[in-house]
């Protein structure tokens, strides 16, 4: 009676030794994976912060050719930034305030910033409103 005893509790002893094994590998690699995804999750997110730079670099540019010539207008001008690009999608001075519309994009993240601009007595251009939109 007494070996029968110790057999049994050798078996719950191995049974748990399983069970709480597997529980610690289960939350190893829940927790493995979330670190994996959080990776790419900081690699979108700079993404995005470099295509917002790029596209404010284009509404910085596109007020500096407006403060040079207030009559400035173009329709998709391509600004090149580094090894990347900005578009000055348009900039339309025939409407007050004017309407400065740049995109940018930077591996499939994009910036739309619409910026609406007036120009005061001396010439300068200040800017009126600065919004990101979904498109244009």
């Amino acid at each position: 009676m007494i070996s029968l005893e110790k057999e049994k509790n050798g078996f719950i002893a191995l049974i748990s030794a399983i069970i709480i094994s597997a529980a610690l590998l289960s939350a190893i690699s829940a927790l493995s994976f979330t670190s994996y995804f959080i990776r790419f999750d900081i690699l979108e997110a700079e993404y995005k912060d470099q295509s917002a730079g790029l596209a404010e670099a284009c509404v910085e540019t596109a007020l500096l050719k407006l403060a040079n010539d207030n009559a400035y207008s173009t329709i998709n001008e391509e600004i090149p930034v580094g090894v990347h690009k900005c578009t000055i999608v348009l900039i339309d001075p025939s409407v007050s305030p004017i309407e400065i519309r740049t995109s940018a994009d930077v591996n499939n993240f994009y910036t739309n910033y619409l910026v609406k601009s007036i120009i005061a007595a001396d010439g300068t251009p200040t800017i009126a409103s600065w919004e990101e939109v979904a498109n244009f």
